[in-house]
């Protein structure tokens, strides 16, 4: 019955002629926007509903993921002005309030706080435990286990 009802809907054929660029770009203009040749003929030609790619909802919400990410994790923002900037270092990291007040009573630098300041670019840009023993031993650190763990 729906075969039917699509035969009487289109009962006129029309015989266009075309270069075989045109073709080309017609059939790839229809194909992106994921509809046939015949109704993208159509569309542009009777000016019905706008043509809009398959494809931009996926773009759209993969440019979002992608936004979100460098949002989150390299620290990036859009400036008043439209343009993509990187947002300011994070403050500098201190060591907890025990390591504070056991500096402030010696004078000395704490361990926690010398583990910050020369370690945190290591332990950061590090992709595997060989680069971080590496790194750390570079700066005069070193990363080991302690107490009963395996």
């Amino acid at each position: 019955m729906e075969k039917r009802k699509a035969a009487i809907r289109f009962q006129k054929r029309r015989t266009l002629r075309l270069t075989a660029e045109e073709d080309a770009r017609i059939t790839r203009q229809a194909t992106t926007a994921g509809i046939s040749v015949s109704e993208f003929m159509r569309r542009l030609f009777f000016g019905g509903r706008s043509i809009i790619a398959g494809t931009d909802d996926q773009t759209i919400r993969e440019l979002r993921r992608l936004w979100g990410l460098l949002k989150h994790h390299l620290g990036y923002r859009v400036d008043g002005k439209g343009e993509i900037v990187r947002n300011a270092l994070p403050k500098q990291v201190t060591p907890c309030p025990r390591a504070e007040d056991f500096e402030n009573a010696t004078g000395e630098k704490s361990a926690q706080r010398i583990a910050q300041e020369k370690g945190r670019a290591v332990i950061q840009s590090a992709s595997c435990w060989e680069e971080l023993h590496a790194g750390l031993d570079e700066v005069g650190l070193r990363f080991v286990r302690k107490g009963a763990g395996r």
